[in-house]
């Protein structure tokens, strides 16, 4: 259990440094990707 509750908690650790790596790369692909999204459904 406690095994399971360490992998899961550095999951979200990575998560979020990676969000928070490509919010600060760049903002305007942000619209780049929404539009690749709509487009491929």
């Amino acid at each position: 259990m406690e095994g399971m509750i360490i992998v899961l908690v550095l999951v979200v650790v990575l998560l979020i440094k990676s969000f928070r790596y490509f919010s600060k790369r760049g903002s305007p692909s942000t619209k780049d990707k929404d539009n690749h999204t709509k487009g491929g459904q």
